[in-house]
C-alpha cells in the first residue's frame, strides 16, 4: 500500500511505505496542548492552524476530511475504518460489540475500551486500548503499530503519519500462533482426493466474513471453509488467512497439486503486495475451491485474473 502527501505536494509516490497526511501548519496551539485525555482536539481545524485532512491511496482514491484528534498526551487518534479502508480492508462490527477486520476473512480483531486485541491467531495486548469519538471507533498510532506488526510513525513537522509494510507477516503470525507445526500435519496422495470431494459437499455454501463455527451458523468464511475441512482429516491449521499462510511446505506454482493451500493478495494495499488476505484450495485441473462474497463455497478457473492477485502456495504433509 503506498500514500502521497498532498500537503508536501511530493510528486512521486512512496515505495518504503505509506502516508497519511494531515494537512496543515502541523503546529499545535496552546489550547490544543491543554485538551484533555477524554476530549482530544481534532487534528485538521483551527485548533491547529490546519485547513482539512486528506488521505491519499495507492490506488488514487482520495478521502477528504478524516477526523484524526490529538489528545493531552499528545498521541494521535485515528479513526479505524478510515485507515482500514486505506488498506482495502473491511470493519465489520462483531456480534460482541467488537470490531472484525480484513478482506475476505478477519485478519485483526479489536474493541473500544479493551487492551487486548487479535492479529492472525496472536493475542495482542495494545498500549492504549481504542476508543470511540464522535460514535466511531478509534485507535492511537502506537496501538495501530502493535496491531499491524509495523513502523507507524507521527511526523510532528509535517503533521503526517508513516505506515510501513510489515515483513512476511503471514510467517510471523503463524510462528506466533504455535499451530500447524510439520510434525503434526499429514496429507496422503488418496486424502486428496477425498479432500475435494469433501469440500464439493458445500457447494454454495453462504459466506459471512468472520463465520462462527459452522455447527452453529452454515456460513463460511475463506479461512474458516479451510481449517473445517482440513479439521475433517484431523488436521489443525490456525483459523486466518494470514496464520495458515505459515503452514506446510512452499510449492511452486507450475507444482501444484489437489489439497495445496493458494494464498492471495488483495489489490491496493502495500507497493510489494506481500500480504495475505485470502485463502483457497487447489481442486486439480486449473481449478480453485474457495468462498467470497455471493458465490459463497465455489469452484473457479484459476485464470489471470487470480494468477495476478496469486502469491504463492503451502503443501500440507
Amino acid at each position: 500500500m503506498l500514500f502521497r502527501s498532498g500537503c508536501m505536494c511530493i510528486g512521486k509516490m512512496m515505495i518504503a511505505g505509506a502516508v497519511v497526511a494531515l494537512l496543515g501548519s502541523g503546529c499545535a496551539s496552546s489550547a490544543n496542548q491543554q485538551t484533555s485525555k477524554t476530549e482530544p482536539a481534532r487534528l485538521g481545524t483551527k485548533q491547529n492552524g490546519a485547513s482539512h485532512i486528506r488521505m491519499m491511496a495507492a490506488d488514487g482514491s482520495t478521502m477528504h476530511d478524516i477526523r484524526a484528534y490529538k489528545d493531552g498526551q499528545n498521541k494521535v487518534w485515528l479513526p479505524v475504518k478510515d485507515t482500514m479502508q486505506s488498506f482495502n480492508y473491511k470493519l465489520h462490527q462483531g456480534k460482541d460489540g467488537g470490531y472484525l477486520i480484513g478482506d475476505t476473512d478477519p485478519v485483526y480483531a479489536v474493541h473500544a475500551g479493551k487492551k487486548e486485541a487479535r492479529a492472525g491467531d496472536r493475542i495482542l495486548q495494545l498500549p492504549e486500548a481504542p476508543k470511540q469519538i464522535g460514535g466511531r471507533p478509534y485507535i492511537t498510532s502506537e496501538s495501530l503499530s502493535q496491531l499491524l506488526g509495523t513502523n507507524v510513525q507521527w511526523d510532528q513537522g509535517r503533521s503526517q503519519v508513516r505506515i510501513y509494510p510489515p515483513d512476511n507477516p503471514g510467517q510471523q503470525e503463524t510462528k506466533a500462533s504455535g499451530k500447524g507445526s510439520l510434525k503434526e500435519l499429514s496429507l496422503t496422495a488418496s486424502d486428496r482426493t477425498q479432500l475435494i470431494s469433501y469440500c464439493e459437499k458445500f457447494s454454495g455454501t453462504p459466506y459471512e466474513f468472520g463465520a462462527p463455527d459452522y455447527a452453529e451458523h452454515h456460513t463460511f468464511d475463506c479461512s474458516s471453509f479451510v481449517q473445517h475441512v482440513f479439521n475433517h482429516f484431523n488436521i489443525e491449521l490456525p483459523r486466518s488467512s494470514i496464520s495458515q499462510s505459515g503452514v506446510g511446505t512452499t510449492v511452486a506454482q507450475q507444482d501444484l497439486q489437489q489439497g495445496d493451500l493458494m494464498f492471495f493478495y488483495t489489490p491496493g494495499r502495500y507497493a510489494t503486495n506481500r500480504t495475505v488476505g485470502h485463502v483457497g484450495i487447489y481442486a486439480g485441473n486449473n481449478k480453485i475451491l474457495h468462498t467470497y462474497g455471493d458465490p459463497g463455497v465455489t469452484v473457479t478457473d484459476f485464470n489471470d485474473y487470480w494468477k495476478g492477485r496469486f502469491l504463492f502456495a503451502k503443501r500440507v504433509q
